[in-house]
């Protein structure tokens, strides 16, 4: 009688403390604060510190380290993680050899298997020891020491050696992902550096635009992105502001006009000085993804740390209680009902598997954080130009002003543009394919600082701006001006087309919908998401991008501030957004929004300030980022629950079926698989590498031009 009573009041005490560990696990917040989703004990973001051409702030970043920090701290985590690898492999080599001679029978043998034991973890001890003396409590990694120790002093050699085996092995799987999935990243941001040619000595250099000097002056030319913030001293430029406006328009400047990192010139040549240079460097860069994805590491190595830890006290009741009814024997038993400990690296394991088969999908994770909060969100954003449309323009008009016809033009227009190397030029030699073999240009071609001008077929073709006939005198009909005032109050582009000293028509331009646009709306549908389009382009470019996508709700003419400022609002009524754009006047958008994302290519600031990068440039890999969101979830959860699943399955059979040691090292076992299946399997899964198709293999999302070709006007 008295035996069952202690064996009930031990029970209800050890099953009183498994039960308080089950149903009040600790949870971390998966979702970030609205201001710009940084955790409270966060440092602030780098200060923001330019604004263009005097009008509203556009925010760029800079870095306070120095190049040679850099350096320094990189090679200092690089050789961290090489002390970590050679541990693991050492604790890993005397684990495995003690293992084997604990298996002999042999006296001396075992006596060697647990020298091997005691020496290979002896590093693992001593912080153990310094750990459980600093919290003056036993802690997880202390409870594990005590464990051997047990194990050891009842004879149990091989199960302590395989439990180390386990356990080193783990880690040293741990360490390898990580520096594949660092090499991984490391290569999608250390791509060959830009260069640009600089006046130096009377001659022209080719330099890396990191080199470029406050003051320096640069040669830019048509078809070449403008790497610094500086100002005009000699000749003119058609310059692409896309990159900062949202508007797919031309801006023509001239000497003692400023123009802007990031956009590009698409006419003429000019001669720029430098009057702000970029301070990010690639090893800036390489720095900052590597911490990101160090710090979420440790963040999900925390949350599993935190329950260990509470897991120690169950663990000591059970052994207890082991100990009262089962003698010695039972202690053993009691610590290995403890499985929480088999998450401690297949967590992280997973946690870094994820962002591998992710850089590998296309999809570079910058603040690995927005792995869990992409799942979380339920209202996505776009923004319009680059982001929803292409690049590249399409002739979307031709409009006529004499006796030519619309086929005849495009083709005189094409013949003079072919040899330029900017959107314009592409979209008007494109329309003319159709239309036969293009006539040769005779004699040289001119470039006339807003346009070009050459000989075809016997008869001076001149295509170019507005300016570009002023200049040389050429007046322009009153229809065509009409049309051009619509057009550029819409947001398109505008060239005039002259023969033989007049104006014979004009050729208008507009963007393209991206061609996977229609297949990623359909999936954000299907998953219930609310969609926005918020454009700093004019109110007509906008909405005819919204109708083609079927997306009712945009903003256009949005400022910077705007776009940050719709998404604040969203937040407060308790959204979680995505943002999606290219645009430096993305940024202070990107910063604000729970997730953000750009495409490969954007302009810097955008994929600076982005969380996530599309690789390819191709919109459909947003799809990919959702799944790959949804599937690190679930596998963190299989995680998390198969190890308290095993616990609690075997804290129950020992105190109440009378399971003995086999039974749960068994289970355990059982649980070690299926940790390490969860963890591993995102290095398997393969994703979406081109846009969806339908059944009979045609795109789901065809090309589509924002506005279609319309009848030739007059």
């Amino acid at each position: 009688m008295l035996a069952q009573l202690i064996w009930a009041g031990a029970a209800y005490l050890a099953g009183r403390e498994v039960f308080e560990f089950l149903v009040d696990r600790e949870e971390t917040p998966t979702s970030l604060p609205a201001d710009g989703g940084r955790a409270p004990d966060e440092p602030e973001p780098r200060a923001a510190e330019a604004s263009v051409g005097g009008s509203e702030p556009v925010v760029t970043w800079t870095d306070s380290a120095g190049e040679g920090e850099l350096e320094g701290e990189l090679e200092g985590e690089l050789e961290g993680a090489r002390d970590e690898l050679r541990e693991a492999n050492r604790m890993l080599g005397y684990a495995s050899a003690a293992l084997l001679f604990a298996l002999s029978k042999h006296p001396a043998n075992r006596v060697l298997s647990v020298a091997l034991v005691a020496v290979g973890v002896a590093p693992q001890a001593r912080r153990a020891w310094n750990d459980s003396r600093a919290r003056r409590r036993v802690t997880y990694s202390g409870l594990e020491i005590v464990q051997s120790a047990v194990e050891l002093a009842l004879g149990q050699l091989a199960l302590t050696a395989a439990g180390w085996v386990l356990f080193s092995g783990g880690k040293r799987t741990l360490l390898l992902t990580r520096r594949k999935a660092e090499h991984e990243l490391r290569a999608s941001v250390t791509a060959p550096g830009e260069t640009a040619w600089v006046q130096r000595d009377g001659a022209e250099v080719e330099v890396a635009v990191a080199e470029i000097t406050l003051g320096e002056r640069l040669v830019i030319r048509s078809g070449e992105i403008i790497p610094v913030d500086g100002r005009i001293v000699e000749g003119s430029l058609g310059v692409d502001q896309r990159a900062l406006t949202g508007e797919a328009t031309l801006k023509e400047l001239g000497v003692g006009d400023a123009v802007l990192a990031a956009t590009t010139a698409l006419s003429g040549a000019a001669v720029i000085e430098a009057e702000r240079t970029g301070e990010e460097t690639v090893m800036a860069r390489v720095q900052s993804l590597l911490q990101s994805t160090t710090s979420f590491e440790q963040l999900v190595s925390d949350r599993v740390t935190r329950v260990t830890e509470r897991s120690v006290r169950p663990t000591l009741a059970l052994t207890g209680f082991g100990l009262l009814t089962r003698g010695p024997a039972g202690v053993v038993s009691g610590l290995w009902t403890n499985a929480v400990d088999m998450a401690w690296v297949s967590a992280p394991y997973s946690m870094l598997n994820t962002i591998w088969a992710a850089a590998r999908a296309g999809v570079l994770v910058k603040d690995a954080r927005s792995l869990e909060l992409i799942s979380g969100v339920d209202t996505v954003i776009f923004d319009k130009t680059g982001t929803l449309t292409l690049e590249e323009l399409a002739v979307s008009r031709v409009h006529l002003a004499d006796a030519v016809d619309s086929r005849e033009l495009l083709r005189l227009a094409a013949a003079v543009e072919r040899f330029q190397s900017h959107p314009i030029a592409d979209a008007i030699v494109e329309a003319a394919r159709g239309h036969g073999p293009l006539p040769p240009v005779e004699g040289r071609r001119t470039e006339l600082g807003f346009g070009v001008c050459a000989m075809v077929e016997g008869r001076e073709v001149m295509v170019g701006s507005a300016r570009l006939f002023a200049a040389e005198s050429i007046a322009l009909p009153s229809s065509l001006t009409r049309v051009h005032d619509e057009a550029s109050a819409h947001g398109r582009s505008f060239v005039f087309v002259g023969v033989d000293g007049r104006c014979v028509g004009a050729i208008e331009l507009a963007p393209q919908l991206r061609p996977d646009a229609r297949a990623l709306v359909g999936f954000l549908r299907a998953r219930g998401l609310e969609l926005m389009i918020v454009s700093g382009d004019e109110e007509g470019p906008t909405a005819a991008i919204a109708r083609a996508l079927g997306i009712e709700r945009y903003v256009a003419r949005a400022l910077p501030e705007d776009k940050a400022a719709v998404i604040e609002r969203l937040q407060r009524d308790g959204r979680s957004v995505c943002f999606v754009g290219d645009g430096i006047n993305d940024a202070l958008a990107m910063y604000r929004a729970n997730v953000s994302v750009s495409l490969a290519g954007a302009s810097a600031i955008a994929l600076e300030s982005a969380q996530v990068i599309l690789k390819t440039g191709e919109l459909f890999q947003l799809q990919n980022l959702f799944e790959i969101g949804d599937h690190f979830k679930r596998d963190q959860a299989l995680i998390m629950n198969s190890a308290l699943t095993v616990t609690a399955i075997n804290a129950v059979g020992f105190l109440f079926v009378g399971f003995g040691l086999s039974a749960i090292v068994s289970l355990y076992s059982v649980g070690v698989g299926l940790n390490f299946f969860a963890a591993a399997r995102p290095g398997f899964r393969r994703y979406q590498r081109a846009p969806a198709k339908r059944d009979d293999g045609e795109p789901l999302g065809p090309v589509a031009r924002a506005l279609p070709p319309a009848p030739d006007s007059t």
